[in-house]
C-alpha cells in the first residue's frame, strides 16, 4: 500500500514473530531485517512477574469480563496496585526500548515496524514517551490498542545528532487506493 518497512523489531513472543513473519510474507519480503527486543515482551513472560499474580489476573479477568483477553487482563492489571511498581518500570523500559530503535541509524529517515504483543506494554511505553508520570500512566483502560492496530510513531534526531526526541504517536491508517480511471 505504497508503505516501505525497512525493517521489524520485534518482541520475543511467539505471537510477535508468528506477526512479523506473517508480515513479512505480506509484504513479498522474507529478507527483511528482523531482530528481537526483550523489552516489547509480554508482562506475563517478564521474570520479574510473580506466577501467582498471573494466576491470579487471569482468574480475576474471567470473574469480571468472563474472560483473560490481553485487553481483560490490562484492565485487571492497572486495578492490582501491587503490580504498579513494575508497570511503572516496564513503561520506562518500553519507551527507552523505542528510543533506542529510533536511533540506530541517526540521520536516516526509516520505516520501521515494532511488533510487540501482549498485555499493556505499549500502552504505558506510548504514555511515558509522552510524558505521563505514576498513576497517569496506568490512565489506559480506554486506550487499549485493538488487535493489529499500528501506531505510527514519529521520532527526531536530537540536537546535532545527539540522542532522539519523541514528536508525536498516532493510529496509523493505510492509504486508499487510487481510484481505477473510467473511461467515457
Amino acid at each position: 500500500a505504497g508503505v516501505k518497512i525497512d525493517r521489524m523489531v520485534l518482541s520475543p513472543m511467539p505471537r510477535a514473530i508468528a506477526t512479523a513473519l506473517a508480515t513479512c510474507e505480506g509484504y513479498g519480503s522474507a529478507d527483511m531485517p528482523l531482530s528481537l527486543e526483550p523489552r516489547m515482551g509480554d508482562f506475563k513472560s517478564d521474570p520479574r512477574t510473580p506466577k501467582a499474580a498471573v494466576k491470579a489476573l487471569k482468574a480475576m479477568s474471567k470473574e469480571r469480563y468472563g474472560d483473560d483477553s490481553d485487553a481483560n487482563l490490562a484492565k485487571c492489571l492497572i486495578d492490582t496496585p501491587a503490580l504498579h511498581e513494575l508497570l511503572f518500570l516496564r513503561a520506562q523500559e518500553g519507551a527507552q526500548a523505542l528510543c533506542d530503535i529510533a536511533m540506530e541509524h541517526p540521520g536516516i529517515h526509516e520505516t520501521i515496524l515494532v511488533v510487540s504483543h501482549g498485555v499493556a506494554r505499549m500502552e504505558i511505553s506510548l504514555r511515558c514517551l509522552q510524558g505521563k508520570k505514576a498513576m497517569d500512566l496506568l490512565q489506559i483502560a480506554d486506550k487499549l490498542i485493538d488487535r493489529g492496530q499500528i501506531i505510527e510513531l514519529t521520532f527526531e534526531d536530537g540536537f546535532e545528532g545527539v540522542g532522539t526526541e519523541f514528536i508525536s504517536a498516532k493510529p496509523w491508517t493505510p492509504p486508499l487506493p487510487e481510484p481505477p480511471c473510467r473511461c467515457l
